[in-house]
C-alpha cells in the first residue's frame, strides 16, 4: 500500500517524453533537494504545473500542490489544484466540470456547466482583460462565437431562427433568418451580381452614358422644338421645353446617379 503525503509543488519538467514533479519536501526550495518523481495523472489527459511564487527571499510560498509516495525506491507524484488559477475560473455549480491552463497570468479554460449542460471556453486576448470566447446556451437556445474586439457570431434559435455575423463595433452586420437576409453597413461586391428573377435578370444601365444620352436627347428636343415653332408658331410650347430641361437636369445632375450603388460594364 502506498502511504501519500502532500506538499508544494516546485517544479516540473519533461524528460525522455515524461513528465517529472518535483514535491518540495522539508527543508528543500526550488529544485535543490526535491526528487524528480514520475507524474501520475487520467488517462487521456496531461497537464504540467506551473512554477510556483516565491517570497522576497526567493523561497516558493504559492502554487501547486503536489501528492506523492513512495513504492521501494520509486517515486510517483499526482499534482493538484494551484489556487493562484482557482481565483480565476468560474465557480462551479454542482454537477460542473472545468479544465484549465495553469499560467497564473493568462488562464484559459474550458467550463461544461452543470445547470444545464451548456459549454463556455475562455481564451485570453491579445489586450489585457480581453477574452475570446465560445458559448453553447441550451437555455438560450444560443451558440456564439466572440473574438476579444467584438467581432463575432451568434446562432439564435426561436423567434426568427437568426444567424448574425457582426464586425467590432456591432454596426455593421450580416443576419440571415426566417424573414430572409439583413446586410447593415456598406458594401461591396467583387464580381457579378444578379437580382430578382435569374432566368429574366437584364444588365442595368450605367449612369454615365445615360446622363450624357439625356444631355444630348435634351438638346436635339430643344433645337426641334425651336425649328418647329419658326414653321409653326406654338406647335411647340415653351412650358414642356421647361419641363423637359428640368427633368433633364435631375436626370444628368448628382440625383441622377446613386451614391450608395455603383456597377462596373
Amino acid at each position: 500500500m502506498l502511504d501519500w503525503e502532500y506538499a508544494l509543488c516546485g517544479a516540473s519538467e519533461t524528460t525522455d517524453n515524461a513528465l517529472k514533479v518535483h514535491p518540495l519536501l522539508d527543508g528543500s526550495d526550488g529544485t535543490q533537494g526535491s526528487p524528480a518523481l514520475d507524474s501520475m495523472q487520467p488517462l487521456g489527459i496531461l497537464a504540467r504545473p506551473f512554477d510556483p511564487a516565491t517570497d522576497s527571499n526567493g523561497v516558493p510560498n504559492d502554487g501547486a500542490g503536489v501528492l506523492y509516495a513512495w513504492h521501494g525506491g520509486e517515486g510517483f507524484a499526482i499534482p493538484t489544484t494551484d489556487p493562484r488559477i482557482l481565483k480565476k475560473i468560474p465557480p462551479l455549480a454542482k454537477g460542473g466540470t472545468a479544465l484549465h491552463s495553469s499560467n497564473p497570468s493568462s488562464v484559459g479554460f474550458v467550463l461544461l456547466k452543470g445547470e444545464d449542460g451548456g459549454l463556455l471556453i475562455l481564451i485570453p486576448g491579445k489586450n489585457a482583460n480581453q477574452s475570446h470566447a465560445i458559448s453553447i446556451d441550451p437555455g438560450g437556445d444560443s451558440i456564439q462565437i466572440r473574438h476579444a474586439q467584438g467581432m463575432g457570431m451568434a446562432i439564435t434559435g426561436g423567434a426568427k431562427n437568426s444567424t448574425v455575423i457582426n464586425n467590432k463595433s456591432g454596426n455593421a452586420y450580416v443576419e440571415v433568418n426566417d424573414d430572409g437576409v439583413t446586410v447593415n453597413g456598406n458594401l461591396t461586391l467583387n464580381g457579378g451580381l444578379a437580382l430578382g428573377q435569374l432566368a429574366s435578370a437584364k444588365p442595368v444601365a450605367l449612369a454615365p452614358p445615360l446622363q450624357a444620352y439625356v444631355t444630348a436627347l435634351q438638346t436635339a428636343m430643344t433645337a426641334v422644338g425651336n425649328a418647329a415653332n419658326g414653321i409653326v408658331p406654338g406647335c411647340y410650347m415653351p412650358a414642356v421645353d421647361t419641363a423637359l430641361q428640368a427633368l433633364a437636369a435631375q436626370v444628368t445632375g448628382a440625383a441622377g446617379a446613386s451614391t450608395k450603388l455603383s456597377a462596373s460594364p
